[in-house]
């Protein structure tokens, strides 16, 4: 069974709040990123930031639909494949 993964910006209206707590001597899974008060964890791949004074920030999120947490795919208009068994 091979994984696919989707990379989706979000929509600015869902993007309220970023957290992000990183030691740059560890891996990126080892601290802390939040989107609106939910932890990235489950099914997320990788999350972009794009920050220009002059524009609306921009977050693309690269995940897994089959992995992802039912709770963070609605938060943030992300599209949520449901897990079938073969």
């Amino acid at each position: 069974m091979s994984s696919i993964f989707i990379k989706q910006k979000l929509l600015p209206e869902k993007l309220r709040r970023i957290f992000i707590q990183l030691d740059g001597q560890k891996l990126c899974y080892e601290g802390q990123v939040k989107i609106n008060e939910l932890q990235m964890r489950d099914g997320i791949v990788s999350i972009e930031l794009v920050l220009k004074a002059s524009k609306l920030p921009e977050v693309i999120v690269e995940y897994n639909p089959s992995a992802i947490n039912q709770i963070t795919a609605e938060e943030l208009g992300l599209n949520k494949a449901e897990r079938t068994s073969s």
